[in-house]
């Protein structure tokens, strides 16, 4: 997309970050309760969020708490003007952090959302990196990363879904490939995150690529195999409410979500 104006003035820019920062805002907050939601970002979340991501002296050292909410919005503007940052990816950020159970955690979890946010804009602005995800104009399926990690004992690593799609449903431990990443950075970010270890990668399971796998859209997963050491004990963490090692006779008797069953299933065949 091509701007007729120029973009090198955040405070100036916030007339149209404003409109986009509400729109992020308002579907991470949505997809969390899982109802609509129009939400506005106040200026209270954005200048904590500015301060908290170290840009509190960009906005100009008197700025005033809505003065450093128009350099936020101005500048997430302009990150994503630049392909820095993606839409889809904007909300997932978001999503990690929003906990909407009652107004002071919704505050506080937003501040902490943004504030990744404009930390990750921030870093690609430093390393240059621009981000692919939204910006060439032609549709493609998200990429996400799972693994199927296993113990000394020949367990399955497994993690009980803290959000929707598959609420409380267990599931192989992964996610979404952030711009920037590769996927084996990705894979193992997912599973720090969600189950606090440090797995190390061992090869690939597959590539899972059907349009119906997951409700929210076509993503395509590589699916990872890798090993932890055998004292590790998992512990559920970002969207995962739960973790733990499971037999894989205790398996067959799960319906995961996703297509996790029939990935663990290749998985035990290739093993033997």
């Amino acid at each position: 997309m091509t701007a007729k104006f120029p973009l090198d003035e955040f405070q100036k820019l916030s007339a149209l970050g404003d409109g986009l920062v509400n729109l992020v805002y308002s579907m991470a907050v949505s997809n969390v309760t899982g109802s609509p939601t129009s939400l506005r970002a106040s200026n209270l979340v954005l200048s904590e969020a500015l301060k908290g991501a170290g840009m509190r002296e960009e906005a100009g050292t008197r700025s005033d708490r809505h003065s450093m909410a128009d350099y936020a919005e101005g500048y997430l503007f302009h990150s994503w003007m630049m392909g820095r940052i993606g839409l889809r990816e904007a909300v997932e950020v978001l999503e990690r952090f929003i906990d909407a159970s009652d107004r002071t955690r919704l505050r506080e979890s937003s501040i902490a959302g943004f504030t990744q946010l404009l930390k990750l804009a921030r870093a690609r602005q430093d390393s240059g990196v621009e981000c692919p995800c939204d910006c060439s104009g032609y549709p493609s399926p998200a990429v996400t990363v799972d693994l199927v990690v296993e113990d000394g004992d020949g367990r399955i690593l497994l993690v009980r879904r803290g959000r929707d799609p598959y609420k409380a449903r267990w599931a192989l431990p992964g996610g979404y490939v952030e711009c920037g990443e590769n996927v084996l950075e990705s894979a193992r970010r997912e599973a720090r995150e969600e189950t606090g270890l440090e797995v190390e990668i061992e090869g690939l399971v597959g590539v899972y690529s059907d349009p119906g796998r997951d409700p929210r859209g076509h993503t395509v997963s590589i699916t990872y195999r890798a090993r932890v050491d055998g004292d590790a004990v998992p512990r559920g963490g970002d969207d995962a409410a739960e973790a733990g090692f499971f037999h894989p006779e205790e398996i067959e008797g799960m319906e995961l979500a996703f297509d996790h069953n029939a990935v663990i299933r290749d998985y035990l065949e290739a093993r033997r």
